[in-house]
């Protein structure tokens, strides 16, 4: 395992984590955990340093009560029972991006490295995300347990089941998308176009071991009908095209810019700007905007 000292250079990764890294200002881990307590400020009791194991180490609140320590590990998030199989396991934190990356701007080394980390092979093979630390904010240790956590709600006239925790941030997008509306031909187009809108699946992120978002119901994907015609999703698209990092963003379905702003400022990132796009998919994930404050 490697040693986590007081002062590292931190790094995060764009979410294909091929080689890449989008390079922040030197970090302190102590510092990244205490961003990771202000974004759950009810579940991080406090951040604590731990000699024997020389690591920092946050200190969780389950929903039983009982303490919970993990611990940085370069950002992988693990409890001291997996830190001797550190290596099977990726950083879960990364730079959540500004804007989409223009296709047309792709290096040909880059397009290359993203073809082979986006292989079937390689996704099924690759390192995961450990589940502990949203396992412990969402008590989804187990399908059983995190259900018990599940409401029912509308979202934009749809229902949708959605964790607890998310309820109020999603009905506060709802608000605001909706006040939008009134003078924003394309949120009103947007919202009348819906055709589906799904947020609770318990599952594994397609041909990977690691656990979907939707699997803590805190992710929501909005179809509309037809899609635009016009591409939605990578996957989708690399079954047929091997090239489908470079689909021109006009090309693809994207959401309002205005519906965008209003999930992110409640704390959802858009799985539109990431390298392995998908356009339908919004997630809460407040910590990554906390983050990105230390961008460069």
């Amino acid at each position: 395992m490697k040693i986590c000292f007081l002062l590292i250079p931190f790094c995060f990764f764009l979410l294909s984590n091929i080689g890449h890294p989008v390079r922040i200002k030197e970090l302190p881990a102590k510092t990244a955990l205490t961003i990771l307590g202000k974004a759950y400020p009810n579940e991080v009791r406090e951040v604590v340093y731990d000699y024997k194991l020389n690591d920092w180490a946050l200190i969780l609140r389950d929903y039983s009560g009982k303490d919970v320590r993990l611990f940085w590990a370069e950002g992988k998030i693990l409890p001291e029972t997996q830190l001797p199989e550190d290596h099977k396991y990726r950083s879960q934190f990364y730079l959540y991006p500004e804007k989409i990356k223009d296709p047309s701007a792709m290096e040909d080394e880059y397009i290359r490295k993203l073809k082979a980390y986006t292989s079937k092979d390689a996704r099924k093979n690759g390192a995961i995300s450990s589940p502990r630390f949203f396992d412990t904010i969402y008590d989804a240790a187990s399908r059983e347990s995190l259900e018990r956590h599940l409401v029912k709600t509308t979202f934009l006239g749809r229902k949708l089941t959605v964790h607890e925790k998310i309820e109020e941030p999603l009905k506060q997008v709802e608000k605001n998308i909706t006040k939008k509306r009134l003078w924003n031909s394309e949120v009103r187009n947007f919202i009348k176009e819906i055709t589906t809108c799904d947020c609770y699946h318990w599952r594994d992120v397609r041909d990977t071991g690691s656990r979907s978002f939707h699997s803590y119901a805190i992710a929501v994907d909005i179809l509309p009908k037809g899609w635009g015609n016009k591409i939605v999703y990578w996957s989708w698209e690399r079954d047929r095209n091997p090239n489908w990092m470079l689909v021109p963003i006009e090309k693809r379905w994207c959401p309002p810019q205005a519906v965008i702003d209003a999930f992110e400022a409640e704390g959802f990132i858009w799985g539109g700007k990431w390298d392995i796009w998908d356009n339908m998919h919004f997630e809460y994930r407040p910590e990554l905007f906390l983050f990105r404050e230390y961008g460069e």
